[in-house]
């Protein structure tokens, strides 16, 4: 079975997806407490893994779409997991789990192996950690203490995050020193503000935190915002003229990806002619692909920096967009880490490869409605990842999807 996604015309209001970020940080900390409720969770797969986590670590998770309600069931010394594609839930669990027992096993699918950049053995071998990496498997045994933790560089923010949810929770207090640079860092910023919001005291300093030990969580529940990144696509339909109305974000929100009204906003005001604007990306690497079907489509000359982390996402996001951009005509120059778009002619008709990236699947959608002769899909499942009623929304205002 393979898909037709046609051209089409937008109108309606966008009413917003819970944030995927914040539902998977909540989830991890509810289990802090005898009992959480988590309001207006993200319901999918990458939720679902973190969901089936916590259940081995002895909490019972009930609730679906309204909200998610965590009780501690019982107390393990040891588990095995079993992660297939949710790198965040994988980064997140391995200091974490050892607020609760003192042994994880974790079996990983081949993409989680590729994708894993695993930095946790120095770490916690140097703290005294028994930590094994076998490719398919990682075993990590002992019991994690406060102290100094150095984050090597880095191609991913979540294992600061996931250092961050285990810190302040721990007997002894921690220091946790940055490198100079991390990609993506306004998700740690997230992990940080969502921290302090639930009553954790983190001391930021130039190079990092100072985190006291032997906190507590202030609040037993948390109502989830709703997802930047995800209204992104939207976001881009109402710039291209589609009569899109955007609902329920918080403005005064701490999701890096809200960036996205103003990168929009400077592609659009480039003007023919001025010296091309340059977009750095480097903290912003879920926005590309739709950034640039933005660009393409607005026939503007925009050169995009900070690209080097696209390689490393569930497909090589980078390369895949290339690809199927100069398909339909785009004009590209990538060199030194930078992706020159010129002004070009599209024409649509062709089958795009994805990966069955989900980020990809919902940018090209995106393509495929202002392309007379459409794009084809040979999947569009992808999507179940992060946002499973992508394909809802986005006919219910107006795009045009049939099977072939």
């Amino acid at each position: 079975m393979s898909y037709y996604l046609s051209p089409a015309n937008f109108k309606g209001a966008y009413r917003g997806v819970p944030s995927k970020s914040i539902t998977q940080r909540v989830l991890f900390l509810s289990t802090l407490l005898d009992e959480f409720v988590v309001y207006n969770p993200l319901w999918a797969n990458d939720i679902k893994e973190t969901i089936t986590v916590l259940t081995k670590l002895g909490f019972e998770v009930t609730g679906k779409e309204d909200a998610f309600f965590i009780k501690k069931q019982r107390k393990i010394e040891s588990a095995e997991i079993s992660l297939l594609g949710s790198a965040t839930t994988l980064r997140f669990v391995i200091p974490f789990a050892f607020l609760h027992l003192q042994k994880l096993t974790i079996n990983l699918s081949e993409n989680l192996q590729t994708r894993f950049n695993d930095i946790y053995g120095d770490i916690f071998q140097k703290n005294d950690i028994s930590y094994q990496n076998k490719g398919n498997k990682i075993i990590i045994s002992g019991s994690l203490k406060g102290g100094k933790y150095q984050i090597p560089e880095t191609v991913s923010s979540q294992f600061i995050s996931g250092l961050l949810l285990t810190l302040p929770f721990l007997k002894e207090d921690s220091e946790l020193i940055l490198p100079n640079k991390t990609p993506s860092f306004p998700y740690v910023n997230l992990t940080v503000e969502l921290l302090e919001e639930l009553g954790v005291i983190i001391e930021k300093k130039e190079n990092g935190y100072l985190i006291k030990g032997q906190q507590k969580l202030q609040k037993n529940s948390f109502i989830v915002e709703n997802d930047y990144s995800q209204a992104a696509y939207f976001f881009v339909l109402k710039e291209l003229g589609e009569n899109i109305i955007i609902n329920n974000l918080k403005e005064d929100s701490f999701q890096g990806d809200k960036e996205v009204v103003k990168i929009l906003t400077a592609i659009s005001s480039a003007k023919k002619g001025d010296k091309p604007l340059l977009v750095d990306l480097y903290h912003y690497p879920d926005l590309a692909p739709i950034l640039f079907v933005y660009t393409a489509l607005s026939k503007k000359e925009i050169i995009f920096k900070g690209l080097n982390n696209l390689k490393h996402k569930e497909s090589n996001r980078l390369q895949l967009m290339i690809t199927n951009l100069r398909k339909v005509g785009q004009r590209l120059e990538y060199q030194e880490e930078s992706l020159h778009f010129y002004p070009s002619i599209l024409k649509g008709g062709i089958k795009v490869e994805t990966a069955n990236d989900h980020r990809l699947i919902m940018s090209l959608a995106v393509l495929a409605s202002f392309l007379k002769e459409g794009l084809y899909f040979d999947s569009l499942e992808g999507v179940n990842k992060s946002y499973p009623n992508f394909f809802s929304d986005f006919t219910i205002l107006g795009g045009k999807i049939s099977v072939t």
